[in-house]
């Protein structure tokens, strides 16, 4: 089987891959607005998990009621944000889209500790 490329259908796919990368950047930066919502979706999937576990919790002691595990994917994504929200345009985005007052929900909400602890610096950035 051979494949046969001319310039046109090059150039449309350079186009699109243009065209998709620049409607998916955060500004001028490298990074995916998709990716950001992917990681503020899996927060609020976190605090749900929590909430969804709250009879548990309850006869609990207070102890171990504020170290609730987070999952360590979402640390490691969350983590990424941290760093990523050095950057102006990314924070510029993030407030833009509210994602700063839905952090600062899922903070007043969590049971976990580490959780806490990464909104916190998320959003003193």
């Amino acid at each position: 089987m051979s494949f046969e490329t001319n310039s046109h259908s090059i150039e449309a796919i350079d186009e699109m891959t243009t065209h998709l990368s620049i409607d998916d950047s955060i500004g001028d930066t490298v990074f995916s607005k998709q990716w950001l919502f992917k990681c503020l979706i899996k927060a609020l999937e976190q605090l749900n998990g929590e909430s969804n576990n709250e009879s548990q919790r309850q006869t609990q002691t207070n102890e171990t009621l504020n170290d609730i595990e987070l999952d360590p994917q979402l640390e490691e994504e969350l983590c990424i944000l941290w760093d990523m929200s050095a950057n102006e345009e990314v924070i510029l985005f993030l407030n833009h889209c509210k994602a700063i007052d839905l952090l600062e929900t899922i903070l007043q909400k969590t049971n976990s500790r580490r959780f806490a602890v990464l909104l916190t610096h998320l959003m003193i950035k």
